[in-house]
């Protein structure tokens, strides 16, 4: 049973996006929840004086609120764009970007939540600048394997993650497994064993994911093309299928399609249609290079919340 603060707070969040979100009169959203004119107006300001929500005020003009409002209302997703100049590099791009996520993600994160974590350069960068913020039964799961080779440095999935614990004061569940295996028929038998089947079972919990898209191409390729794992054959095999991308290690064509594509039956990665169970779906973007992967698993209807770049938000936007 929630406790009184936490149903009090998602009363707050509720009428706080009904009103300035969904621009609904006070006279709507007391018909809808059945309460008063005046208890609406009180939790209002209850939600101003809490800092439920915020109000900004820009002396320049708005550059990304078109942007906010077209991803919205083409791919349905809550989103939030950094002003970001365009001459910024990638790195500095996934430090505003991880800033802006780590916010947000505080603001999303309620008691009991279990909050799963992939790895990879932008989720990364929200590690690094999350505040401390203790959130009573949170616990922090990794939803694939990890790559600790050489070339992103041992355990580096595992310090991620324990940035995340760190920061909401909670318990850390790994995946002991790799994030490819050598062999379908090997990822079978280890789906077999007790423990992992546990692990797994932790994972299926997972209400809220942070995440982002990988991808092979321009000069800074995602973590898991540097990590060694990937053999050329397996290279040559993803560009022959048409692979555009990966989500935590589940390789995806352009429509956002993963079926026939062999190395996802290698892969520790969540399957894309219990991947949609999850409520809460926070990606983070940084460079027009993820533009077109990033487009493919918004239209295939796996974002719920997203959280990138201007240039990025207008590279997803035009399908031309």
């Amino acid at each position: 049973m929630p406790s009184r603060r936490r149903t009090d707070r998602r009363r707050l969040v509720d009428v706080a996006e009904r009103y300035w979100i969904g621009q609904q009169k006070i006279e709507a959203i007391a018909q809808d929840t059945g309460m008063s004119r005046s208890t609406i107006s009180r939790l209002l300001q209850q939600a101003r004086d809490e800092g439920v929500i915020e109000f900004v005020v820009h002396h320049t003009r708005d550059d990304v609120g078109p942007l906010r409002r077209a991803l919205h209302e083409r791919y349905g997703v809550e989103s939030l764009i950094p002003r970001i100049a365009a001459d910024v590099g990638e790195p500095l791009r996934r430090v505003a970007i991880g800033r802006e996520a780590a916010l947000w993600l505080s603001a999303l994160v309620e008691p009991g939540t279990s909050l799963g974590v992939t790895w990879g350069s932008t989720v990364e960068a929200v590690s690094l600048q999350l505040q401390k913020n203790h959130v009573d039964g949170v616990r922090i799961v990794q939803v694939h394997g990890s790559a600790n080779v050489e070339a992103i440095g041992v355990n580096y999935a595992s310090r991620v993650l324990d940035r995340f614990g760190d920061a909401f004061d909670a318990p850390v569940h790994l995946l002991p497994l790799p994030t490819l295996f050598d062999s379908a028929a090997t990822r079978e038998a280890m789906w077999r064993e007790r423990s992992i089947k546990d692990a797994l079972a932790i994972r299926r919990s997972v209400g809220l994911i942070v995440t982002s898209v990988g991808t092979s191409g321009s000069g800074r390729p995602s973590r898991l093309y540097q990590s060694g794992l990937l053999s050329q054959e397996d290279t040559l095999e993803l560009r022959d299928q048409q692979v555009v991308g990966n989500l935590a290690s589940v390789f995806f064509r352009r429509d956002g399609s993963t079926d026939g594509i062999s190395l996802n039956d290698r892969s520790t990665g969540i399957p894309f249609d219990e991947f949609r169970e999850i409520p809460v779906r926070l990606f983070v973007v940084a460079g027009r290079q993820k533009a077109e992967a990033t487009r493919a698993v918004l239209a295939a209807g796996l974002v719920t919340h997203l959280v990138t770049d201007p240039e990025t938000a207008v590279q997803i936007l035009d399908t031309t």
